[in-house]
């Protein structure tokens, strides 16, 4: 019940988005928001944590380009909207609204100012592709044996830190 609380404080928060000077605590209540409409679990709070809970839980396929955008992300993401909602809800009130656009996620790129897209890796150049055997057992089959390395997280054995594979 603790995020319901958070979550209805934050309809109450986001009322303001856009009227009132942009916090940490109003990009947190946003995205705590945004993680509630994707998945009402009381656990996750953020993009990360919904990306893994997501990715463990919720998907039976390692596809990674279907996991909802990193808590970088979606902070550019949040920024942007509090810009754009903050011009409209001052804008018939104010002859002119001096804010950079530069500091709420965007670029200028050949005079063109262009919203500012975050890449995060989604895993290393070099990492293996996990491996899909679920015990490890057969040391021709599991890609982490073969290259004998520890399996990690995203594994379907799970085993992680607790790995057998060396």
């Amino acid at each position: 019940m603790a995020l319901q609380a958070a979550i209805s404080n934050g309809f109450d928060h986001l009322y303001y988005f856009g009227k009132e000077p942009l916090d940490e605590e109003m990009i947190s209540l946003a995205e705590r928001y945004l993680v509630f409409c994707f998945l009402k679990k009381a656990s996750v709070t953020t993009f990360d944590e919904l990306r893994y809970e997501m990715y463990h839980n919720h998907t039976l396929k390692l596809d990674l380009e279907k996991l909802p955008p990193t808590s970088i992300t979606i902070r550019t993401h949040i920024l942007r909207a509090y810009f754009q909602a903050y011009l409209w809800y001052h804008s018939p009130f104010q002859q002119s609204i001096e804010m950079n656009p530069e500091e709420y996620g965007y670029h200028v790129e050949d005079e063109i100012l262009v919203p500012t897209i975050e890449t995060v890796e989604k895993l290393p150049e070099n990492f293996p592709k996990p491996c899909n055997c679920g015990k490890c057992a057969r040391k021709n089959v599991c890609p982490c044996r073969v290259k004998n390395i520890l399996c990690c997280k995203f594994c379907k054995c799970g085993s992680g830190e607790h790995c057998k594979n060396i």
